[in-house]
C-alpha cells in the first residue's frame, strides 16, 4: 500500500510466510519526504518468526544538498537482538558529506517517463540499458502485455504510450528479465513482491 501526498511518501506492507519451522507474520512502513534534491526517510520493521520472539528494525535516514556537488548524509537506527542468527541488540549511527566533483558537469537526467502536452495524453517511457538486445514497458495500462521499445542514441531505449487518466503501475523488461530503475517514480512493491513504479495520469 502507498500513498504520496505533496512530497510525502508513506508505504505499509505485510503478510504471513511458510517456512519448515512454521508461519512467520512480518509488516513494514515507511515514511519518505523529498523537497527539491533532498530527502528524509523513516522506516520501522516486524518480524514474527515461528520459534523465537519478535524482532524489531528502525532505520532513519537523511540526505541533505548543499550545494549541486556536496550532500550530507546520515543515518542512524536499532535493530533487536536475533535470536536465530545469535546477534545482539544493536543501535548504529553514521554521517558523511560526499563531494561529486561530476555532478557540476552532468546534464540533466531524462526522467524515466514523463507525460506529454496534447489530447489524448500520451507518456514518453525513457530508459538507460545497456547492452540490451531487447527492452519493454509492462504495466497495467496494457493489461501487463509487453511494449516494444526502441532504441534511441546510445544505450537508451524509447516508447511513447497513449494513456486514459488514472492510476498505473508498471516496469520494464530488459532481455527477459524484469526491473525498475532506482529514481523510477513511486517505487513499490506489488503482492507478488515484485518491484513495480507507479505513474498517475491527471484528467483533463
Amino acid at each position: 500500500m502507498q500513498s504520496v501526498v505533496a512530497g510525502l511518501t508513506l508505504e505499509g506492507s505485510g503478510g504471513v510466510h511458510k517456512s519448515q519451522n512454521g508461519d512467520y507474520r512480518t509488516a513494514e512502513a515507511s515514511a519518505a519526504w523529498r523537497w527539491r534534491r533532498g530527502r528524509l526517510r523513516f522506516a520501522y520493521s516486524w518480524w514474527d518468526p515461528p520459534s523465537a520472539s519478535n524482532e524489531h528494525l528502525v532505520m532513519v535516514q537523511i540526505d541533505l544538498p548543499l550545494g549541486r556537488a556536496i550532500r550530507a548524509r546520515s543515518a542512524a537506527g536499532q535493530s533487536e537482538p536475533d535470536p536465530l542468527l545469535g546477534t545482539p541488540s544493536a543501535i548504529y549511527a553514521s554521517a558523511g558529506i560526499s563531494l561529486e566533483l561530476l555532478e557540476a558537469f552532468r546534464p540533466p537526467e531524462t526522467p524515466v517517463v514523463r507525460l506529454l502536452e496534447g489530447s489524448p495524453r500520451r507518456a514518453r517511457f525513457v530508459v538507460q540499458a545497456s547492452e540490451a538486445r531487447s527492452v519493454e514497458v509492462l504495466g497495467d495500462f496494457s493489461g501487463w502485455e509487453p511494449v516494444t521499445m526502441r532504441p534511441e542514441g546510445e544505450n537508451r531505449w524509447v516508447v511513447e504510450v497513449e494513456l486514459a487518466p488514472g492510476l498505473y503501475h508498471f516496469g520494464f523488461r530488459v532481455d527477459g528479465a524484469w526491473w525498475v530503475p532506482d529514481d523510477a517514480p513511486g517505487r513499490t512493491r506489488d503482492e507478488w513482491g515484485r518491484d513495480t513504479a507507479t505513474l498517475v495520469v491527471p484528467g483533463a
